[in-house]
């Protein structure tokens, strides 16, 4: 929202003038209907909560090449530019991502190297699925008390507590 390049999510019931929501989301980015309601909690926890997992990301790269001598100008500028350049690249691009990931890793070469890291020893896709599933049952819970913004039923819910303990929701 703060550079207008936002993606919002909504449904639309049969009281909601469609035209009327995409009119003032458009303003501050994108827009996406979604076909059905039970779906905002998962938008909510991928795009609302997006922003701060790239930037999850980008430390733990600038704190990466800090221990491997750069400084942290060096480092921050460089992650900078990169994630700057990648997300140039994909709104511009047509290819999948997997392509994209093709494209810059050559076989047996150091992109290869560090990708096999991030996606066979701690298999990146998982802990992200995991990450955005929590944030999603977390916004389920946090919408079902408008007073508070808090779950109301937390004795109930052993999902909740397993949440909590994690560090969601608190």
């Amino acid at each position: 929202i703060t550079v207008n390049e936002g993606i919002f999510s909504y449904y639309c019931n049969q009281n909601t003038k469609e035209k009327e929501i995409e009119s003032l989301l458009s303003v501050m980015g994108k827009n996406i209907k979604l076909e059905k309601e039970e779906m905002m909690d998962a938008a909510t926890a991928l795009a609302g909560s997006g922003p701060a997992y790239l930037f999850l990301f980008a430390d733990a790269m600038v704190k990466a090449a800090k221990k491997m001598g750069f400084t942290k100008d060096q480092a921050e500028t460089m992650i900078k530019q990169t994630i700057y350049g990648s997300a140039k690249m994909l709104l511009e691009a047509e290819e999948s991502f997997k392509q994209m990931i093709s494209n810059v890793a050559s076989k047996g070469g150091v992109t290869e190297a560090a990708l096999n890291i991030l996606q066979e020893k701690y298999s990146l896709e998982n802990i992200m699925f995991e990450a955005i599933e929590a944030g999603s049952k977390c916004s389920a819970i946090i919408g079902t008390d408008k007073e508070n913004g808090l779950p109301s039923a937390i004795e109930s819910s052993s999902s909740f507590i397993e949440i909590y303990t994690d560090g969601a929701c608190s």
